[in-house]
């Protein structure tokens, strides 16, 4: 820990940046390139190459990764996550989401119907609306439980038109032709972002919920 220390030290005040393991949010285990800025405590301020944002990180789940391949430092928690899955499966996405640790104020709440953040008041109240929401609209715009759903992905549709015109006298028809979504029950609502997206995809929902997590609300979160 106290090389770890040095290191990052040694690369805020050269503003160099490093390449490090990260056991923590929903990609931990990965390796990334970050430029140190500040530390308070156990918390590293950095800047991610990746995201192009500033986040911020617990130095007790960081490793570096030196010029020689020597790795440097030995994380207090290591939690296994599977990298880039596309998830097929609710409960497999929902066991997924279980164990990514939220940082303070936010708790997340899974639920018969959807998987939510919220934030806590200072007094350790909840909020009463969430600040991220996952959730299934049926075609009634009806939220729907999990377990009733019998369709993940939606099938795109085709739809033709007609259009006549008259040309020299005659009846000339051309068809057009549009594919859209038949659907797009699965809905992810953010408060970070300020965006409600949907898509008729299941995977799709389940990247764009686990995006706005890593952004906002894990350890690595970019506030």
């Amino acid at each position: 820990m106290e090389k770890l220390m040095e290191c990052i030290s040694d690369a805020i005040d050269e503003r160099q940046a490093i390449t490090i393991i990260y056991h923590g949010g929903s990609k931990a285990g990965l390796a990334r390139q970050i430029t140190p800025q500040t530390i308070n405590g156990d918390r590293l301020r950095a800047f991610c190459h990746a995201d192009k944002v500033s986040k911020n990180f617990l130095i007790s789940k960081i490793q570096l990764i030196e010029n020689t391949g020597e790795i440097i430092g030995t994380p207090e928690k290591i939690i296994e996550y599977k990298e880039n899955i596309k998830f097929e499966i609710v409960n497999d996405f929902l066991d997924h989401v279980s164990k990514i640790e939220l940082s303070s104020p936010y708790i997340l709440v899974i639920s018969v119907d959807s998987v939510d953040v919220f934030k806590k008041w200072k007094n350790g109240n909840l909020q009463k609306t969430p600040i991220l929401s996952f959730y299934y609209l049926d075609e009634n715009y009806d939220q729907i439980k999990f377990s009733e759903i019998k369709k993940l992905n939606l099938q795109r549709k085709t739809i033709t038109t007609d259009e006549t015109f008259k040309s020299g006298g005659v009846d000339i028809t051309i068809s057009h032709t549009e594919t859209t979504d038949a659907n797009r029950p699965w809905r992810v609502d953010s408060g970070f972002s300020n965006k409600r997206k949907s898509t008729s995809k299941f995977a799709k929902a389940t990247e764009l919920f686990l995006t706005e997590i890593e952004n906002y609300c894990t350890d690595d979160f970019s506030n």
